[in-house]
């Protein structure tokens, strides 16, 4: 589980950054462009979420947006 963990965290620069030069940014684009699951890429969006970088745009519990 560590390894996993640490890997999501080296992602979240990219992800950081991926978010900053896109207007709105879903889970799937996310996967897309770092070449990671979907699920690995909500995990990266919640945690920049937590951390005040993007915020959830759409209000739905499935396909969501997030925006910077």
């Amino acid at each position: 589980a560590q390894l996993s963990t640490k890997g999501r965290q080296s992602l979240l620069p990219a992800a950081a950054d991926a978010a900053l030069r896109m207007p709105a940014l879903t889970a799937r684009g996310l996967a897309r462009q770092l070449r990671i699951t979907p699920q690995g890429a909500l995990l990266l969006l919640k945690r920049l979420q937590a951390a005040g970088v993007v915020r959830e745009a759409t209000g739905r519990r499935s396909f969501r947006a997030y925006v910077v």
